[in-house]
């Protein structure tokens, strides 16, 4: 900057970086660049054709203005598109907010609509907002797909104006709209808002001049939506399934098939395993209550109920039957297109490998999920390769490849909502454990053990008191670590889960006797056998070559 402003006045400009920028750069450039520049400095990105359509000029020359100020704004050749260097575009942002108010509604509403033609989902409802025509958003075709991704601490405020401030006359033209758009209240964790919602739709629908049979699909569309404020009590989100159904006569609009099925978990038994003792009886619900579910939604998470199964048998440390299972739910999965729970059985997969020392399954399945997570970054799903590769690189020792936002503990709705927060938790817990940040990981696992409690999820709340366990025992406080590890095993020695202690065993091995006794002695040895393998794989597996990524490996 002050070379800039050298070369333009002869000398070198006082003050802070504003105003640097504003003598040195911003006073010298040409009005019409100065538009350009204000106008797409409203997208984090923009491509060649956006900017075009801001400038009003050809794309050769919007390129060329684009591309004088090579310093300032960059281009990715990978994506096609530019950005701004960052204190420039807060330079942009401040001076677009000084525009009247007429002004930058429009440049809202153009963003909006090159927002909504290139697929972009997230700036098409935050421009569309801000320009203060939401009945654009209304007219849009909305499913799960579309609306699962816009949804973050961001929008959420926006989302929520939208639903409630949205004039009556405007609701009333596009019922069908109404019914996606609530859906967004169940990401948000807004139950209570949601059934003040749902009340006013029933209104809606039934003062509309719709027919009967198109309201009966709406009722449909309603049930379904309905259905997820039981998650994840599996009987009763499919009584919702059985009467949307019965409604609509066949698939609803709600559900993409497109969409994550697994809210971004690696693990459908993570997900839906909520009762101690009653594992198996979950089990059964799912085999009997999917086939609803798939005729409702064009095979929507198909496969589900497969990988469910698959990883209780590995949880009981019956490896053999969950590999058998894992390559059925692939191979069902695949069939209907079914991301989430493909990566959910390769996940499995990387873990039989771990357990039997397996190096060519062990690179196999880390291949194939970072290969299908890279090509398929849909909405809830963008994070799933992080926690599913995190859980196995801490399983054998890689702490150093953990991404920075599971060591910095940055788990939030920015990257992932709240059914899938408590696993990144898991993880988090395991690294502050070998990290021996005691008193930390004390603290953060009261947090995710409420936090799991919500739905509730039982697996974080296993792994949760294990951890736990650990750190008292390690902090010298040993009636808490065995009233701890008494918690794990209550809940998980009823369902004959003892993965995760192998997991841990090292950690408890002292604590165990205590709480098993001579009446767990079958639960005992099952750990210490898994456990065992474990210790076998780490030594085989946690070389130096696991540091590479699985592309890099072969």
């Amino acid at each position: 900057m002050q070379l800039l402003s050298f070369i333009e006045n002869g000398s070198f400009a006082a003050g802070d970086l504003e105003n640097l920028m504003q003598m040195a750069l911003w006073d010298h450039l040409p009005e019409q660049e100065r538009e350009l520049l204000l106008h797409v400095s409203v997208f984090p990105r923009f491509s060649l054709s956006q900017a075009t359509a801001f400038s009003g000029l050809t794309a050769a020359k919007t390129e060329g203005l684009l591309r004088e100020r090579r310093v300032f704004v960059h281009f990715d050749r990978e994506t096609r598109q530019f950005y701004f260097h960052s204190l420039f575009h807060a330079f942009l942002r401040e001076r677009f907010q000084l525009l009247p108010e007429e002004r930058r509604k429009a440049t809202y509403l153009l963003g909006g609509e090159l927002a909504e033609k290139a697929g972009d989902r997230m700036n098409t409802l935050r421009f569309y907002y801000h320009s203060g025509e939401w009945e654009r958003f209304f007219a849009l075709p909305l499913t799960s797909y579309e609306i699962a991704d816009i949804v973050n601490e961001e929008t959420k405020p926006m989302i929520l104006d939208i639903l409630v401030h949205t004039p009556m006359e405007v609701k009333r033209k596009y019922p069908g709209a109404l019914v996606p758009l609530a859906f967004t209240l169940f990401f948000l964790h807004e139950k209570q808002k949601l059934l003040l919602i749902k009340d006013e739709i029933d209104e809606i629908i039934a003062a509309s001049r719709l027919t009967e049979t198109e309201k009966d699909a709406l009722l449909g569309e309603m049930e379904l939506l309905l259905s997820f404020l039981d998650y994840n009590r599996i009987g009763d989100m499919s009584l919702h399934h059985r009467k949307a159904l019965a409604l609509l006569g066949g698939p609803a609009n709600l559900i993409s098939v497109k969409s994550t099925w697994t809210f971004g978990s690696p693990s459908v038994l993570f997900l839906f395993y909520r009762e101690a003792g009653k594992l198996d009886a979950a089990l059964a619900e799912m085999d009997d209550c999917m086939p609803i579910y798939y005729q409702l939604t064009h095979g929507h998470g198909s496969g589900a109920e497969i990988i469910m199964r698959a990883e209780a048998h590995f949880l009981r440390g019956e490896a053999e039957e969950a590999e058998i299972l894992c390559h059925k739910a692939l191979f069902t999965a695949d069939s209907k297109g079914q991301n989430s729970i493909y990566n959910c059985g390769l996940f499995l997969l990387a873990r039989i490998a771990v357990l039997r020392g397996d190096e060519n399954l062990l690179a196999d399945a880390l291949g194939s999920l970072e290969e299908r997570c890279r090509h398929h970054a849909e909405d809830l799903g963008r994070y799933t390769l992080d926690l599913a590769k995190g859980f196995i690189d801490l399983l054998l020792r890689n702490k150093e490849a953990l991404p920075d936002w599971i060591v910095a503990g940055e788990i939030n709705e920015k990257r992932l909502v709240i059914m899938a927060q408590p696993f990144a938790h898991m993880l988090y817990g395991r690294y502050l454990l070998e990290q021996r940040e005691y008193g930390k990981l004390i603290g953060v696992c009261q947090y995710f053990l409420q936090l799991s409690a919500i739905f509730p999820n039982l697996l974080p709340q296993i792994y949760g008191n294990l951890y736990l366990a650990q750190a008292y025992f390690a902090t010298g406080k040993q009636e808490k670590a065995l009233a701890a590890l008494k918690i794990a095993a209550d809940i998980a020695f009823a369902d004959r889960i003892y993965m995760p202690f192998a997991e841990n065993y090292s950690g408890i091995r002292a604590l165990l006797p205590a709480v098993c006794g001579l009446a767990g002695r079958v639960e005992r040895e099952a750990i210490e056998s898994l456990a065992q393998a474990l210790e076998t794989a780490e030594t085989t597996l946690g070389s130096q070559k696991l540091r590479l990524t699985p592309r890099k490996w072969r």
